[in-house]
């Protein structure tokens, strides 16, 4: 019941916009339950139990209470499978919250509680703790959903 009310209030904000004006990319939320994960895996995938009856597409994203989950890949009548943001191929366009820089993240197989944050200009100051959130300029998810933050920072050279 709770789930299915935060979804309710998070589509009507997301419908409302800003200063008196609809919003142009409104947001439908879907509450779901995750019925099969992985994360050991190079490409994991998501089975959650809600599929085209209930409105899901292919191309949705999926969030969590804590940030981004995944991608939307397949649906049956019931059910969905979600690339998770824990796959090879999984590609999400992100910002700096601190600056709004965009970058791009990418999860690289190897730990699944570090991801990596790529083309950042080299002239942005990065700091340990640094919060990244999604960018909004994609239609699959909302701007500011929180990623993670950052506990390493590694440079190549001239970039």
């Amino acid at each position: 019941m709770l789930l299915q009310e935060n979804a309710k209030l998070r589509s009507t904000i997301s419908f409302l916009g800003t200063e008196n004006k609809p919003s142009e990319f409104p947001q439908h939320f879907i509450p779901s339950e995750i019925i099969n994960n992985s994360v050991s895996s190079i490409n994991n995938y998501i089975t959650l139990d809600k599929g085209s009856v209930d409105g899901v597409k292919k191309g949705m994203g999926v969030i969590s209470e804590n940030g981004v989950v995944g991608i939307v890949k397949e649906t049956s009548k019931n059910f969905s499978s979600v690339m998770s943001i824990l796959n090879s191929k999984s590609r999400i366009s992100v910002e700096l919250k601190k600056n709004n820089h965009l970058a791009s993240l990418i999860w690289e197989g190897e730990n699944y509680r570090k991801g990596t944050v790529n083309e950042i200009p080299i002239h942005v100051k990065l700091f340990k703790g640094d919060t990244i959130v999604t960018s909004g300029y994609s239609s699959k998810f909302p701007k500011q959903i929180p990623i993670g933050v950052i506990n390493k920072i590694k440079t190549r050279e001239n970039q």
